[in-house]
């Protein structure tokens, strides 16, 4: 069987010579494997390592961690910034406005908004804190801060969550009593006008109640004997 094998090797290298065909040999295999690697260069060391950590850390939908303001430095987007984290920590549109003080009530001094943003441990300049309080300050009142304005800004955060956030509590941007989110608490504009209404209804009841008392019994229905 050996011999049978090597003859017929020894056939087909004299048919390949006298066809002109090249005779393949153990240094030509290599030419050719050779010639293959610069035809078909193998990727550098630690290149499939990359393109697969880069896949790892694609996201379909984005990052939205940073979202749009990765290079915007000012205070409003390091605001955009730190409200897309609290979102991403899984804190609530009405937890995350429960930070600041007299929110609920639809203003705060700028004392009570700079208090609630370091709640976050986040820290902001001077300069930072003023420029906020000159775009969220309500428009009659330079001194305070309009929780309408603050939660319009939130809720027009271009990221996936505070989108999420948008439909789940059904915020319409510029509705002046969005704010509140569903929230029983009154303003004080409606306490005091509540207050008012209630005044003046036992006001009319204690007159009525003078005015019966004056008239000597006149009006009263006794039984017949």
């Amino acid at each position: 069987m050996v011999a049978l094998g090597y003859a017929m090797s020894e056939k087909r290298r004299l048919s390949l010579q006298q066809g002109g065909g090249a005779v393949p040999t153990i240094g030509g295999a290599k030419a050719l494997e050779k010639d293959s690697e610069v035809r078909n260069p193998k990727p550098p060391q630690g290149a499939r390592k990359t393109r697969v950590n880069t896949m790892r850390n694609f996201t379909p939908f984005g990052d939205d961690s940073d979202s749009d303001d990765e290079g915007d430095t000012s205070a409003e987007g390091k605001l955009r910034r730190m409200m897309i984290k609290q979102k991403e920590n899984g804190m609530t549109a009405l937890k995350i406005f429960q930070k600041f003080p007299s929110y609920f009530t639809g203003s705060m001094t700028k004392a009570e908004f700079e208090k609630g943003l370091k709640s976050f441990g986040k820290k902001y300049t001077t300069m930072e804190i003023l420029g906020l309080c000159a775009s969220f300050e309500v428009d009659s009142d330079h001194t305070r801060i309009a929780s309408q304005k603050l939660a319009d800004f939130c809720f027009s955060i271009n990221s996936m969550a505070w989108k999420a956030e948008k439909n789940r509590n059904k915020y319409k941007v510029g509705d002046p009593t969005a704010f509140m989110l569903g929230h029983t608490k009154a303003r004080p504009s409606e306490v005091k006008e509540k207050e008012l209404e209630e005044a003046a209804q036992k006001k009319v009841e204690g007159d009525d109640a003078k005015g019966a008392g004056g008239s000597g019994g006149e009006g009263k229905v006794t039984n017949p004997p």
